[in-house]
């Protein structure tokens, strides 16, 4: 819990309320979402906040401190990274994507999980391993389609903290 002018927040409702982008439906002004994210939300939404923030699962992102200055670079370096460590490719053509970027499709792309692995595959560096992985399994026949799949998210205490 952390007291914001008198008024206490809990890292769910920072997380949530302030630092996500806003619910697409109307939310009645008495509604404590509403509150929150009129006093303190961002005006508008950073969808690479979602690499930023580790909840000590296994599945969230590493650990890192964000410096004021250089926050939108630390911010990508932290997305680039994650997708790196996390997506998988195997040689039977199945791509398998973390649960995290599944429920955080909103801030990314449509619900179509292809359309997920492009915004993934556009995500990575073109001279990369990964995203020449990718491509690889959806060239070729269009019968033999890649199989997507999503990565449970691993709820397991851990806490990754970078070198």
């Amino acid at each position: 819990m952390v007291n914001i002018g008198g008024n206490t927040i809990n890292a769910q409702a920072i997380d949530h309320y302030i630092l996500r982008k806003p619910m697409s439906i109307n939310i009645e002004d008495d509604n404590k979402e509403a509150i929150v994210r009129k006093l303190y939300g961002l005006e508008s939404s950073e969808p690479n906040v979602t690499f930023a923030l580790c909840c000590g699962t296994r599945s969230s992102p590493a650990v890192r401190i964000y410096s004021g200055e250089g926050v939108v670079a630390e911010l990508e370096r932290s997305k680039l990274e994650y997708l790196q460590a996390s997506v998988v490719v195997t040689s039977s053509k199945r791509v398998a994507v973390p649960e995290l970027l599944i429920r955080s499709l909103p801030e990314f792309s449509s619900a179509d999980m292809k359309t997920v692995v492009e915004w993934v595959c556009h995500q990575l560096p073109t001279s990369g391993s990964l995203r020449k992985s990718i491509v690889e399994c959806f060239r070729g026949h269009p019968k033999t389609q890649p199989t997507i799949d999503t990565l449970s998210y691993d709820f397991e205490f851990q806490y990754l903290l970078p070198l």
